[in-house]
Parts: structure tokens; sequence; C-alpha cells
């Protein structure tokens, strides 16, 4: 059953962030498939799959350079023609680019890190190299036991910035790292992810793509209400989420 968490009215357009002959980048909102899942008994409505809706929204066919989980929002990037789609898709399986993620940890994170645990392919089992890193932007502590191990819990938000293109990336080496991400069914931990989600009010995976270049091209996600929510939580007044922090 197709239950999305929503950071934005699914209702109006997919804001556009950027745009010419070429390239069309947008801020896509959490709740939105890239394209039609690959599992065809996993039936999704046809408004909630983002390549639909921005083909329908600017008239153009479309062409995916990369894909974005659906609890993910953020940077998203679509070739507007399949000659840019054959000259941007290597940039991006040959890593001739530069995505910035943020998001929430379980517990206290080191203040830098770069995490080269390799993880095993989707397809076929076999460990490849894979490259995270991670830096603390900030930390918080929670006056409220989340489980029976402590009686209080911690948090941290991070950049991430991946230097490969793995599956679940982020969220599996966090999960290596024992500092899940909150928010993920896959690889998290379901106490906390229960406590953002019912006591907090902070629903969905906690993973924002903040900004995304390719080649001259370059944007930056404006603000995004659920990350305005994280920010209160942390109790920060200036909160930049990109990775210059």
């Amino acid at each position: 059953m197709f239950e999305p968490h929503f950071d934005a009215d699914p209702s109006l357009p997919i804001p556009v962030l950027f745009e010419n002959e070429e390239l069309l980048i947008v801020d896509k909102p959490s709740g939105f498939f890239v394209h039609p899942p690959e599992d065809k008994i996993r039936k999704v409505p046809r408004e909630f799959i983002a390549l639909f809706r921005l083909e329908d929204q600017v008239k153009t066919k479309l062409y995916p350079l990369h894909r974005l989980d659906v609890g993910t929002s953020g940077c998203l990037a679509f070739a507007k023609s399949s000659a840019s789609a054959q000259k941007h898709s290597p940039q991006f399986s040959e890593n001739q680019w530069e995505k910035s993620y943020v998001t929430v940890c379980r517990g206290y994170f080191s203040d830098g890190h770069t995490c080269e645990i390799p993880l095993e392919l989707d397809s076929t089992g076999d460990l490849v190299n894979a490259v995270t890193e991670f830096k603390k932007i900030a930390q918080v502590e929670v006056n409220q036991p989340v489980g029976k191990k402590f009686s209080t819990a911690r948090y941290s938000i991070l950049s991430a910035v991946p230097r490969t293109g793995r599956y679940h990336q982020i969220r599996r080496h966090l999960n290596r790292l024992s500092h899940p991400m909150i928010g993920d069914r896959y690889h998290g931990d379901s106490h906390h992810n229960r406590f953002f989600r019912e006591t907090l009010q902070i629903p969905g995976l906690l993973l924002r793509a903040t900004s995304l270049k390719i080649g001259d091209v370059s944007v930056i996600a404006p603000k995004n209400p659920r990350w305005e929510q994280i920010k209160d939580l942390f109790g920060i007044d200036r909160f930049d989420l990109h990775r210059e922090q």
C-alpha cells in the first residue's frame, strides 16, 4: 500500500531550481518516486511519480540522470533530450559530479569522518568500494528515554558527500557505523524512528539532497518545512544545511 510522507503539498508544481536547453533540475519533495517502481506489484499513482508530473508540468519529455529514494527530498536532475542524457549520464556513472546531502542520525557523531566500508552490490552481493565523507553540523540531547538502554536520546545532524554511487550508500554506511539514519525503515532503528514520527511529529526519512554540481551547473536546494522543524529541534537560529558549514 502506498503511504508516503510528503514534506510539501503534493498538489503543487514541483519547484524548478535550474533549467536550460539541456537540463532540468528540481527540488523533489519526499513522497515522490523518480520513476515507476521496478516492482510491478507495487502500484503507485501516476501523480506521485516525479518524471510524469514534470513532463506534464514543463511539456517536455525528460530522462532521469540519477535517482533519489522516494523518502529523500532535494536536488534531482533530468536531461531534456536523449542526446543530453547521453552526454550527462556518464558524468554520474563516472563520478564526475558532486552531490551533498544532510541527514539526522542516532547518537553523537564525530566532527568529521570519511567512511570507506565496502558495500555489497544489490545485484550480486559482491563487495565493492564505497566512500562517503561525513561532517557533523550540530548535535542535541533530548531529555527523554527512547528504548530501555539510556535515559536520554542523542542525535546529530550531518552533511554527507558520497564519492561513489552505491545503492542506499549513505544509509548503509551510517548503519555500519552504528549511527543509523532517522526515518530509515530498512537500515535504521525502529524505536528512534517511532519517536521522531509520533512524539516529535517529524515523520519520514530524514535525508535531503541539498546541493548538486554537474559540470559548470551548480544548484542549492531551498528551505524545506521538515528541515525547519529539525532546526527548531536542535535549537539553531542560523542553520545553513549545506556543505560549507
